[in-house]
C-alpha cells in the first residue's frame, strides 16, 4: 500500500505539473478559502478556546447577578463583601474596578497614567505574584489605609529605567504621595491595560454603592461551576433577607459562569458570524475546485479507460484521483497558511476598540496550523470525491469512442457541474444578503443625527483628580485661564470644557423632581457639567429657554439645562422651564432654565437618554470629586479649518497655565462618532470582502461551466448555424443557460437566507433582516454578474464556423 501510495503521489505531481493553468486556478481558490478560515479560526481559538494565561485557568469563575435578561457581571460592595465572607466553594473571591486616571508628576512635568484597583485577594485568585516586591495586604486594602501602588512592567521600565530597588520609592499621583511596593511581571495580562495597581478598598459607599465591581473567584479543587452556583444561590437567599434593598426587581439567585466565557461573551456572537461567513466561503471554494476537476474530466477519459483496461479497478482509480485532490488541498492549505499569516495582522488592525482583551493571545500556533491542515485534508476529500466517482463510473468500451465520451461526459458530469454552480450561487447569495444588511446598518449609523455638529471640533482629554483642583474656585480659575489662551489660538472660533462627551459614557446620578406633575424620586439621569460656551461650541440647539451665561456663577441661583427626553420623561406634557429638580443635597433646588436638543449618548444605537447640564462654575466640591473619580475632563475646541498643529497649540496653551496637567489624547468629534460605529464597520468590511470573493468564485464557476459546455457543443452549434440559426439565437441560448443557473441558485439562496438572517438580528440596526431592498439588490447584482460571466463563452459560441465544426 505504501509503495502504491508513493506511485500515486508521484503520478499526481506529474499530472498536475502538466496543467499549470488548472493547478494555479485551483490553488488560488483554495488558498483564499483556507486562508480566510485559518485567520478567523486563529482569532476564535485565541478568544474562545485557548486557556487564559493563568495557573489552572479552568478554575477561574465570574460571579454574576442572574436575571431574565441574562447574567450581569457588575457587583456592588455590599454583595461582594457578603459573598466573600460566606462562600466556601471558592478559595478566594477578588473584586476589581477601573481605578481612574492620574497625573503622575515627575520633575516639572506630568504623565497621564491609568490605574487598576484590585482587592487583596486578586493575586491569589489569578495566581500571580509581583515580579519585584509584594502584593496588597489586609493593611492596604481597607478604607483609610496607606497610599501604595504596584507598577506595571511597562511603567517600571519607562519611568524607573528598570531599577530593581524601586520598592519603597514614592510617586506623586493626583497630588498624593504613593509608595511603590511592587512591580508586576511583564507576562501578566488582565482584561484591560493599566499603568499601575492601587488597592480597591471595598466599600458600600462611593464606587462600592453602585454595580462597579467585577468579582472573580477561584474554585476549590474538585468543585464544579454548577456546585459553586448552587452554594451561591443559597447565600443569595440570605443576602436578600438582610439586604433586600440591594436586590433588583426580577433578580434571580446569583451564581458563577466560567471566567473565559464571561470575558469572551461580548465578542463571541461576532466571531461566530465571521466563522460562519468564512465557512460558506470555503464551501464555495470547494465547489469551484470540484468544477475545475470536472472540467478536466473530458481530457482524461481515455487515460482512465486505458488504466481500467490494464486491470485497474474502480477503487484504484478513485484512490488515484483522490490522491491528486489531496495534493491540491495540501498545497492549497500551505498557501492558505501564508495568506492567513498576512491576513491576521490586517484583520486585527481593523478590529474595533475592545475587539481583543489584553489576555487574549491570537497567533498562528501549532493548534491553528494542525487545524488548518486538517481542514485542507477534509477540503480535498470534499471537492475531490464527486469528480472521482463521476470519472470512475464511465463505461470502458464507450470511453474509447470519442463521440460516446462527449455524450457520456455531457450526461454525467454536466448535471453535477451545473449543480455545483447552483450551490456556489446559493452560498454567495447568503453572503451577499448578510453583507447588504450589515452595510445598511453601517450606513444608518454613519448618518445618525447626533443632535450636534461634529465637524471641526477637536477634543482633548485630561485627568483632574487631585487636591490642587478639588475646590470649585481653583478648578474654575484653571479652566478660565486655559480657555482664554485657547481662544487666542489662530483659527479657533470657540472653546469650552465638559466632564463628558456625547456618544461616550457619562456619569449617571439620581434626580428628584420638586414641582413636576408627578413626585419622582431617585430617577436616573446623565449628568454633565459644562462651561458657558459648550452649547455653542458643539452647536447644540436650544429648544426652549436659554443656555448658560456669565451670570450663572458661584453664588447665583442654581440652574440647569435639560434634554428634550429629560423634559418628556419627568415633566410629561407640561413645560419643564421654571421647574425645579434636585441631584446633590448640597445644590438644593435647581431651576431648569433651558431645554436642549436630544443627543446620542452611550453609543449611536441607544435611544435618547435624559441628560441634565449644570454650569461648571456652580458645581460644588463633592460633585467635582465624584465626577473626576470616574471620568476624565474633555476640552472641546471648534476651529474654522483643519490645522494639524492645533493639538500642539492647545496642549501648549494648557501647559502655560499648569505644566503638571498633561493631555492624554486628542480626538476629533468626527473620530469619536466614527469609533462608535467601529464594530459595524469591521463586520461589514469582513463579511463584504468574503461575499465579494464568493461572488467572484461563483462567476468563475458559471464561466467555466459554459465554456466547457460550448466546447462540447461545438459540432451541435455548427450544425445549428448551418441549418439557419442566427447568432442572436446562439448567444441567447448560452446566456440563458448561465442566467438560468444563477436564478435557480438565487432562489435557493434566498430561502436559506431567510433562516440565516435571523441570526443577524442583533447585528443589524435600522433595517429588517428580511429587507426587500437588500434582497432585490442582491438579485440584480447576481443576475448581472451571471450574464457578464456568460458573455465570453456566448461570444465564442457565435464565432463557431459551421464548416470547421462539422470537420471536427
Amino acid at each position: 500500500m505504501i509503495e502504491t501510495l508513493i506511485q500515486d503521489v508521484r503520478y499526481g505531481f506529474r499530472t498536475l505539473a502538466r496543467a499549470p493553468a488548472f493547478m494555479g486556478a485551483a490553488l488560488l481558490t483554495l488558498a483564499l478559502g483556507i486562508g480566510a478560515n485559518t485567520a478567523i479560526f486563529s482569532v476564535v481559538h485565541g478568544v474562545l478556546l485557548r486557556p487564559l494565561p493563568y495557573p489552572d485557568p479552568e478554575r477561574l469563575v465570574q460571579f454574576v447577578r442572574n436575571s431574565p435578561g441574562g447574567p450581569g457581571t457588575g457587583q456592588d460592595g455590599s454583595r461582594y463583601l457578603f459573598f466573600r465572607d460566606d462562600l466556601e466553594s471558592v478559595t478566594a473571591l477578588a473584586a476589581s474596578s477601573g481605578g481612574g486616571s492620574f497625573n503622575l508628576v515627575s520633575g516639572d512635568g506630568a504623565e497621564f497614567v491609568t490605574a487598576f484597583a484590585v482587592s487583596k485577594e486578586y493575586f491569589e485568585v489569578f495566581g500571580v505574584t509581583p515580579f519585584i516586591g509584594q502584593g496588597f495586604s489586609a493593611e492596604h486594602d481597607v478604607v483609610g489605609g496607606p497610599d501604595v501602588a504596584i507598577l506595571s512592567h511597562g511603567l517600571w521600565r519607562r519611568h524607573f529605567k528598570e531599577d530593581p530597588s524601586v520598592p519603597g520609592r514614592t510617586l506623586l499621583l493626583a497630588d498624593r504621595t504613593f509608595t511603590v511596593i511592587g512591580v508586576m511581571p511583564e507576562s501578566f495580562k488582565t482584561t484591560g491595560s493599566f499603568d499601575l495597581m492601587v488597592p480597591l478598598r471595598p466599600s458600600t459607599t462611593g464606587r462600592g454603592a453602585g454595580f462597579n465591581y467585577s468579582v472573580v473567584g477561584r474554585l476549590q479543587s474538585g468543585v464544579t461551576v454548577q456546585q459553586a452556583s448552587a452554594e451561591a444561590a443559597g447565600v443569595w437567599e440570605a443576602f436578600r433577607e438582610q439586604h433586600g434593598g440591594r436586590v433588583l426587581r426580577n433578580e434571580q439567585p446569583s451564581g458563577f459562569i466560567p471566567y473565559q466565557q464571561s470575558i469572551a461573551r461580548p465578542i463571541r456572537p461576532l466571531l461566530l458570524v465571521l466563522l460562519g461567513a468564512v465557512a460558506l466561503l470555503l464551501l464555495i471554494a470547494c465547489a469551484n475546485t470540484a468544477n475545475l476537476l470536472l472540467a478536466r474530466a473530458t481530457g482524461r477519459s481515455r487515460e482512465l479507460a486505458v488504466r481500467a483496461a490494464l486491470g485497474a479497478g474502480r477503487a484504484r482509480l478513485v484512490r488515484q484521483l483522490l490522491t491528486e485532490s489531496m495534493l491540491l488541498a495540501i498545497a492549497g492549505g500551505l498557501l492558505g497558511v501564508a495568506v492567513a499569516y498576512w491576513m491576521l495582522p490586517v484583520l486585527l488592525s481593523l478590529g474595533p476598540p475592545g475587539f481583543l482583551l489584553a489576555n487574549h493571545e491570537v497567533r498562528l500556533d501549532g493548534v491553528v496550523l494542525v487545524a488548518s491542515l486538517a481542514l485542507a485534508a477534509a477540503t480535498g476529500v470534499l471537492f475531490g470525491l464527486g469528480p472521482a466517482l463521476s470519472l470512475s463510473r464511465r463505461d470502458l468500451v464507450e470511453a474509447f469512442k470519442e463521440d460516446a465520451v462527449r455524450a457520456t461526459s455531457s450526461r454525467r458530469a454536466g448535471f453535477l457541474r451545473q449543480g455545483l454552480v447552483v450551490a456556489e450561487v446559493a452560498l454567495s447569495t447568503i453572503l451577499l444578503v448578510a453583507a447588504g444588511l450589515l452595510l445598511q446598518t453601517f450606513v444608518n449609523l454613519r448618518t445618525v443625527d447626533t443632535g450636534f455638529d461634529p465637524r471641526g471640533v477637536l477634543t482633548a482629554r485630561m485627568a483632574m483628580q487631585g487636591e490642587r483642583y478639588s475646590t470649585p474656585a481653583d478648578l474654575n480659575r484653571f479652566y478660565s485661564e486655559s480657555l482664554e489662551r485657547i481662544r487666542r489660538i489662530p483659527g479657533v472660533e470657540v472653546a469650552a470644557v465638559a466632564n463628558g462627551l456625547p456618544i461616550d459614557r457619562a456619569l449617571n446620578l439620581n434626580v428628584d423632581t420638586l414641582d413636576g406633575p408627578e413626585n419622582i424620586q431617585d430617577a436616573l439621569t446623565d449628568w454633565r457639567y459644562v462651561s458657558e460656551e459648550y452649547f455653542r461650541t458643539m452647536r447644540i440647539p436650544i429648544v426652549a429657554g436659554r443656555g448658560f451665561t456669565d451670570a450663572d456663577g458661584a453664588g447665583a441661583p442654581a440652574v440647569a439645562a435639560v434634554s428634550e427626553e429629560f423634559a418628556r420623561r419627568f415633566f410629561k406634557s407640561t413645560s419643564a422651564i421654571g421647574r425645579h429638580i434636585r441631584v446633590f443635597d448640597a445644590d438644593g433646588s435647581i431651576e431648569i432654565v433651558g431645554i436642549v436638543r436630544d443627543l446620542t449618548e452611550s453609543g449611536l444605537k441607544t435611544p435618547p437618554l435624559p441628560v441634565m447640564y449644570v454650569p461648571v462654575r456652580q458645581t460644588h466640591a463633592a460633585a467635582l470629586r465624584t465626577t473626576h473619580a470616574y471620568f476624565p475632563v474633555n476640552w472641546v475646541v471648534r476651529a474654522a479649518t483643519a490645522d494639524p498643529t492645533l493639538p500642539r497649540a492647545v496642549e501648549a496653551a494648557i501647559r502655560q497655565v499648569d505644566p503638571r496637567q498633561p493631555v492624554s489624547a486628542f480626538r476629533t468629534m468626527e473620530d469619536v462618532k466614527s469609533m462608535a460605529a467601529a464594530t459595524e464597520r469591521f463586520q461589514t468590511t469582513l463579511v463584504g470582502l468574503f461575499a465579494g470573493i464568493g461572488l467572484a468564485l461563483a462567476a468563475a464557476g458559471i464561466y467555466g461551466v459554459l465554456a466547457c459546455t460550448v466546447a462540447q457543443r461545438t459540432r451541435e452549434l455548427g450544425i445549428r448555424v448551418a441549418l439557419g440559426a442566427t447568432r442572436g439565437d446562439i448567444l441567447a441560448s448560452v446566456v440563458r443557460t448561465g442566467v438560468g443557473l444563477a436564478l435557480v441558485g438565487l432562489a435557493l439562496g434566498f430561502v436559506a437566507s431567510l433562516g440565516v438572517t435571523g441570526m443577524l438580528q442583533r447585528f443589524v440596526w435600522g433595517v429588517s433582516p428580511t429587507d426587500p431592498l437588500t434582497f432585490a439588490v442582491v438579485a440584480v447584482v447576481l443576475t448581472a454578474v451571471a450574464a457578464v460571466a456568460s458573455l465570453v463563452p456566448a461570444v465564442r459560441a457565435i464565432r463557431v464556423d459551421p464548416v470547421t465544426a462539422l470537420r471536427t
